[in-house]
């Protein structure tokens, strides 16, 4: 950072700047406030660790296309980058996704699938295998964001937050990767917790010599949401306030405008999530019970609130894509562009196909393993948005596959396909009750039938335009030892504002 430090690239080392101000000027809500708290907090690198390692291995197959097999989370994404890097058509690249061991973003950045296409079309299509180990990975991958943060909040005596104010330097390590857009990112979601309040989120990204930076887990909200949730937890003591009810006085309500695009929130429930919380915890008997300790080893109780979005709308398009198949024994072949990375999406989209076709759970069939060949277009799994983005495409599909069985049924029989329905496997004529048959001896009339029908299967593809904010908030109880400066966590819960639950198992 210092003017006389070595370049780690031509043009110095700061990749960019930039300040966000919502919610009014800082420096008039700063006049209003009675108390400010000016804290600063530091945040490590850390590494994803997830159980498998990078892999990539490419070959050309008998048309002379790249055929890549990766563990990546974006495959689609892959395809793109490997055709742009080798300059050559997107359609001569195929990138197949198998089940693989989790990636937490750091699977979202494409690192060998270039390097193994260049070098097996160098090779006459000889297949070529990378895989990286352990201390590869550390070195050569990516990590989390390491921040130094400086928080001021301003407050009024009795608890109620005039502004804040953030300042940031992100270290993106050697490389940009992610770059800028984690901390471009987080200022956004600062807006979330506190949208009454002015503030101002001002960051600067820098190079150091050290593994390059990426895309990890909430993407640059456990940095943001730590300095202001830090910041907050000083302010409730400078001002004597129960840390729950500080919260509960300035956290973001039904019908409370994002700050950022000017919108109305509705679907806002961190006031419900701190009640409960509050109640479910113990915190009220917790806190008088640990007040007033002497000694090294000591109990203590603390809350934090957070938020996060919906994928990446509207800084990015959200597209995803679903095909179904109604199989000869009545079951259905799902595909998604949606990559399982062991996060449990499959079982989620299998979830929702069912319930809107109708049918158990385990009729569903998805195909995991992503192919860019077959599998319709997705961008991927990151953003924690493929649950959200996904099930407008796999409902729109389940719904046309399902009039499609109906009007089928209605061939066989003479039903109008309104005066059937498909619950639990079964056609029915609902005013009756009356089951009418199977979905498997359906599925075997439109398949040999000499007459009538053909294989079913429905496809949607839909982009999402919306990025409905969730929310949650943690109690935890922890035991520190003020003379070895060690914390133990001992009881933690974490209360969610979860929206409608796709799995309920």
């Amino acid at each position: 950072m210092a003017e006389d430090a070595p370049a780690i690239h031509e043009g110095g080392n700061l990749l960019k700047s930039t300040t966000l101000e919502v919610g009014g000027a800082v420096s008039e809500a700063e006049q209003e406030a009675e108390t400010i708290v000016e804290r600063k907090f530091t945040t490590p690198i850390v590494l994803h660790s997830q159980l498998e390692n990078h892999t990539a291995y490419a070959y050309m197959d008998d048309n002379d296309h790249i055929v890549i097999v990766s563990s990546t989370q974006i495959p689609h994404i892959c395809r793109r980058i490997v055709g742009q890097a080798l300059d050559m058509p997107w359609s001569r690249v195929r990138v197949i996704k198998p089940y693989i061991g989790g990636g937490f973003g750091n699977k979202q950045d494409v690192i060998l699938e270039p390097m193994v296409a260049f070098l097996t079309t160098k090779l006459d299509g000889v297949p070529v295998r990378v895989q990286m180990d352990r201390e590869e990975c550390l070195i050569a991958t990516r990590t989390r964001h390491s921040w130094h943060m400086s928080v001021r909040a301003g407050l009024t005596n009795d608890g109620v937050l005039k502004f804040l104010d953030l300042d940031v330097l992100s270290n993106t390590g050697a490389y940009a990767s992610h770059g800028h857009s984690i901390p471009m990112a987080s200022g956004g979601k600062s807006c979330y917790l506190y949208p009454r309040s002015a503030i101002r989120f001002s960051a600067t990204s820098y190079y150091a010599n050290v593994p390059a930076a990426g895309a990890m887990r909430a993407y640059g909200s456990p940095q943001v949401f730590f300095g202001i949730e830090g910041a907050m937890e000083d302010a409730a003591r400078m001002l004597g306030i129960d840390s729950v009810d500080i919260r509960l006085k300035n956290s973001a309500r039904p019908g409370d405008v994002k700050p950022k695009t000017g919108e109305a929130e509705h679907a806002i429930a961190i006031i419900e999530c701190l009640e409960k919380g509050r109640e479910a915890f113990g915190w009220d008997a917790r806190k008088k019970k640990y007040a007033g300790q002497t000694g090294n080893i000591r109990r203590g109780i603390g809350v934090s609130s957070f938020s996060y979005g919906s994928g990446t709308y509207p800084a990015c398009t959200e597209i995803a894509s679903c095909r179904l198949v109604l199989n000869q024994d009545g079951t259905v072949h799902m595909q998604v562009g949606a990559t399982e990375i062991g996060q449990g999406a499959d079982t989620a989209l299998a979830q929702m196909a069912a319930e809107t076709l109708g049918i158990d759970y385990d009729a569903v069939h998805v195909v995991s393993e992503q192919d860019t060949d077959v599998t319709p277009f997705d961008t991927g799994a990151y953003a924690s948005r493929q649950t959200y983005v996904a099930a407008p495409a796999i409902h729109e599909a389940a719904l046309a596959l399902k009039k499609k069985i109906l009007t089928h049924c209605g061939l066989m029989t003479g039903d109008g396909p309104r005066s059937l329905d498909l619950v639990d496997g079964k056609i029915v004529r609902p005013d009756s009750g009356q089951v009418v048959m199977g979905l498997d001896q359906l599925a075997l009339d439109t398949i040999y039938d000499k007459d009538r029908g053909g294989q079913l299967s429905a496809e949607a593809s839909t982009k999402t335009r919306t990025n409905a904010p969730s929310y949650g908030c943690t109690f935890v109880d922890v035991e520190v030892d003020i003379e070895m400066c060690t914390v133990t966590i001992k009881d933690i819960i974490n209360v969610h504002d979860a929206g409608r639950i796709i799995n309920p198992l």
